[in-house]
């Protein structure tokens, strides 16, 4: 009895130790993965566009922003980490009724369902809301304290009507008055008179760049501007650079301007400062009796600042997605399926030139431009050598897309390739994936709509471009994860099979997708493995032996936190160890101001006006692209199951191994790591992320609060220990002896 009792606590303590040993095959290649699924997602939350990527350097552009809420003091910080960053009344607006009474509104989001007068359903209101049909969440002016309600009033009734992200200029003794004009406007509904009535000096407007945060202007530099004014006298007006204390002009320059009483005309200019200012700003000015109305304002940096082609995309924004190790890129989101003003939000109101279009009313800002469109995200792709995935609207005319394939891709001896021609762009895009909609639902009345739609307009897609690669925008989730072949007692997986079905018989399996986006969060393996889509993969290739390629390409979370990056590194481990099964996959959102922000502040990388820095999750992607291995390695044993997750992989000339090794728990776990097949030098290289509370988070005064760490490691016999820190992200890297 006592060997016996020997012999099992023998077994119980190897089986202990094994459980805290890391074996790695190094002869072992389980599949290869693609570096698609290091990818970027952008849409026109958290000016990521416009203020982002679009070279206009100006916010506020067509002075459709109605007078600013500064005078509030509303509170500029949150309490809750995981949706904090920037000055809360920075989604603030104030909107007018039929009769001119101001509301505060403080969700843009609300604009999807607070009764707004979007701006092109029709262009034939001039003010926002209805009062008899409005939000009650919206605030009246009769809500607020007697000083706001009288400083509001004045600014909207008053002599001081500037649009919000303008402020006035006035020096000496010159006199002003500003108004906000909503008839024969240019294009839109408001514009911006500005009026120098008397005295001697200076009256004007300026404009700080995106959230006020300031204008980057470099010395010697040239910077290209555009205005449309009307006027009804000839008269000089001066378009001006200023520093960081506005008194201090860095550069100037006068246009005397013939009257157009009637017409908006256009203004080119260009200005060069004398020195640099991260804070500077963009001025238009009077300096002597006269009237002017600004319909638009443009500025951007000349050739120098901007990508090959000089087209309307900013360097330095390409340079980061480039650093980041992007591979695939999509423009798609609510701006598509949830945008009020959705009868504007149409491809042929992106073309052109910029402006000349129409803004619109958008999902996240009720100002939006399209300035910054399809083409422009095109433009993007191609700086950056990605491969660029488009939404359009379901409600899309069949007949308009096939104009905008022939737009994008299109001979320039034919019609719509000789507008593309036009426009900038003589040679053609390149536009190899559409996705339809954006995040339908899977089941249901509303997925049967949508189904027969995609179908109409994939039949005259596929009709003009037999190679173009159609996508779904359908959340899975736990949808269809329990469902076997046979199983034809669900209406719903019926509906989804018959759609399935029409796609074989048009015999275009390989230039169909599905992107099905998923949850930011550390959930169990299988609810993962569900709303990837792989569950839905098995089971057609089973009844249908249909093979559904698969584009997770939005990772969505609440925040952008530390735990954001461990979130992040953990689904690309999962990503990785099921690369071979997935085509592409991306994470929102790529780029935020940390001047402020709308909604769901996940972005990755931050910037001000001068500078861009990684938060934790950007950190991670640099750590698995800077480099890109394509195989993944067999990994033994990781148990017992906790903390850990293990990603082992490999380079394709067998040189070089790597983990991946993410403890999302708070404390430290020790393996022993044992490898074979594999002869290792004596010294493995450790970059480390972490540990750091979840809540940290690198912000502008501190960027790089959260930055990885690189040491050494000795390895003995192909063997070492390593303690992996509590809530942290490492790679070790060994090179062959």
């Amino acid at each position: 009895m006592k060997a016996i009792i020997l012999i099992i606590l023998s077994l119980f303590f190897i089986s202990c130790s094994s459980k805290k040993t890391i074996l790695i095959d190094g002869s072992k290649k389980l599949h290869t993965v693609t570096d698609r699924v290091n990818g970027a997602n952008m849409e026109d939350l958290n000016f990521q566009c416009y203020g982002g990527m679009y070279s206009q350097l100006l916010y506020g552009q067509d002075f459709e922003e109605h007078v600013d809420v500064d005078f509030m003091n509303l509170a500029t910080e949150t309490t809750d980490y995981k949706s904090m960053t920037g000055p809360l009344r920075t989604i603030t607006f104030v909107v007018l009724d039929e009769n001119g009474k101001p509301y505060i509104t403080t969700q843009p989001l609300s604009y999807r369902s607070m009764g707004v007068n979007p701006l092109g359903n029709p262009v034939t209101q001039s003010y926002e809301i209805n009062s008899i049909r409005y939000d009650r969440s919206i605030l009246p002016v009769d809500s607020l304290s007697s000083s706001d309600q009288e400083t509001l009033t004045y600014m909207v009734t008053g002599d001081k009507q500037i649009s919000r992200y303008w402020r006035e200029i006035n020096t000496g003794t010159a006199r002003g008055i500003y108004k906000l004009v909503t008839k024969d406007t240019y294009n839109g509904r408001r514009d911006q008179k500005m009026q120098f009535i008397s005295g001697v000096g200076e009256v004007g407007i300026e404009n700080s760049g995106l959230l006020r945060m300031g204008i980057n202007l470099q010395e010697g530099k040239n910077y290209e501007g555009i205005l449309r004014v009307k006027n009804p006298r000839t008269c000089d007006i001066y378009v001006a650079l200023l520093g960081s204390d506005p008194k201090e002009k860095l550069a100037e320059k006068v246009i005397r301007i013939n009257p157009s009483p009637n017409s908006f005309q256009r203004i080119d200019f260009e200005l060069i400062p004398s020195r640099s200012d991260t804070k500077g700003r963009f001025a238009v000015i009077l300096k002597e009796p006269g009237e002017i109305t600004l319909g638009y304002a443009f500025l951007q940096p000349g050739l120098w600042g901007r990508v090959a082609g000089g087209y309307p995309i900013r360097q330095d924004f390409v340079d980061q997605l480039k650093s980041n190790g992007m591979n695939i890129i999509r423009y798609n989101g609510s701006m598509n399926n949830l945008c009020i003003d959705n009868e504007l939000y149409r491809w042929k109101n992106m073309i052109g030139p910029n402006d000349e279009r129409t803004p619109y009313t958008g999902t996240f800002t009720p100002y939006a431009t399209h300035g910054f469109g399809i083409f422009e995200f095109l433009m993007v792709a191609e700086a950056a050598n990605l491969e660029g995935v488009v939404g359009i609207s379901m409600d899309e005319d069949p007949a308009e897309i096939k104009e905008m394939i022939e737009y994008a891709k299109g001979s320039v001896t034919s019609k719509w390739g000789s507008m593309r021609a036009r426009d900038g762009h003589p040679e053609p895009y390149k536009l190899n994936y559409i996705e339809i909609s954006n995040e339908q639902i899977a089941i249901g009345d509303r997925a049967k709509v949508y189904f027969e739609k995609f179908k109409t307009l994939a039949t005259e897609i596929w009709k003009a471009d037999p190679e173009m690669n159609l996508m779904v925008s359908i959340n899975i989730g736990n949808t269809f994860a329990n469902l076997k072949k046979g199983d034809q007692n669900n209406p719903s997986y019926n509906q989804l099979r018959d759609f399935i079905l029409w796609i074989k018989e048009q015999g275009k399996e390989e230039n169909f997708s599905w992107d099905s986006h998923y949850s930011a969060s550390f959930r169990p393996d299988t609810i993962i493995y569900n709303s990837f889509g792989m569950a839905l993969q098995d089971l057609l290739k089973e009844d249908l032996d249909f093979n559904l390629k698969l584009y997770p390409l939005e990772e969505n979370g609440q925040f952008h936190t530390f735990e954001r990056g461990l979130i992040h590194a953990r689904l690309q481990n999962y990503l990785n160890r099921w690369g071979n099964r997935i085509e592409g996959a991306a994470t929102a959102n790529m780029f935020q101001p940390e001047a402020g922000y709308m909604t769901w502040p996940q972005g990755r990388v931050f910037y001000d006006s001068h500078r861009f820095w990684n938060q934790a999750s950007g950190h991670v992607d640099q750590m698995f692209t800077k480099e890109w291995l394509p195989w993944v390695l067999d990994v033994g044993v990781q148990a017992p199951a906790d903390s850990l997750d293990v990603l082992v992989k490999s380079s394709d000339d067998d040189n070089v191994i790597s983990m991946y090794v993410v403890n999302f728990g708070n404390q430290p776990k020790t393996r022993d790591v044992n490898i074979t097949g594999f002869k290792s030098a004596k010294e493995a290289t450790i970059t480390k992320l972490g540990p750091h509370p979840l809540s940290a988070r690198n912000s502008g005064e501190n960027p790089d609060l959260i930055s990885p760490v690189t040491g050494t490691l000795k390895v003995s016999g192909n063997k070492f220990t390593y303690e992996f820190p509590g809530h942290s992200f490492t790679q070790i890297r060994l090179e062959r002896k």
